[in-house]
């Protein structure tokens, strides 16, 4: 795609409003912007890109998220300022009927089509973009629901992950993507 094209489809998918602090954009104001950076192994692909404002811009310049706990404190922030998200916390700790702890990285609440869900994340950092790293997860995320059948897990890296990643965990039944998709 040409970058007139990116910009007519992600100035649909904001409805015309800066992904980051809502404001209404005009064409004018209105700046491509990568999720994860570039200088950190951000790609080019749409997944990766968004519409801010210029202010926001300036101020997101080189964000990332070199250690899970900073990208999990980014998460909650983001979700505790949205009000379709219920109950977010952080560090989440459960007991098991066998009494072992099992602490889930960030739970929240969300109705969503008249029902009330949960939602379980586990995050992780950009390094976890691999192969070996994402198998891990999954087998994390399968034994995690073999205590919370009816919970809806999703794994959060701060990267954007090849498309054979992205299948291999939706697969296995759980939610995946950018920050802006799973919010």
């Amino acid at each position: 795609m040409d970058r007139d094209q990116v910009f007519a489809e992600l100035w649909e998918q904001s409805e015309g409003r800066c992904m980051h602090c809502g404001k209404e954009l005009s064409e004018d104001s209105a700046v491509i912007d990568h999720i994860f950076p570039k200088g950190y192994g951000g790609s080019d692909r749409i997944e990766n890109l968004r519409l801010v404002c210029k202010q926001c811009n300036m101020r997101s310049t080189n964000f990332h998220f070199p250690k899970e706990v900073e990208f999990q404190q980014y998460l909650q922030k983001l979700l505790l300022h949205d009000a379709r998200f219920e109950n977010v916390r952080i560090d989440e700790q459960m007991i098991t009927a066998s009494g072992q702890k099992i602490t889930f990285d960030l739970v929240f609440s969300r109705t969503l089509h008249g029902q009330q869900g949960q939602y379980i994340v586990e995050v992780k950092a950009p390094s976890a973009a691999t192969d070996q790293r994402i198998s891990s997860a999954i087998r994390q995320l399968e034994y995690y629901r073999s205590f919370c059948p009816d919970a809806h897990f999703i794994l959060a890296v701060p990267a954007i992950l090849a498309e054979e990643y992205r299948q291999r965990v939706r697969a296995s039944g759980f939610y995946c993507g950018t920050v802006k998709r799973f919010v």
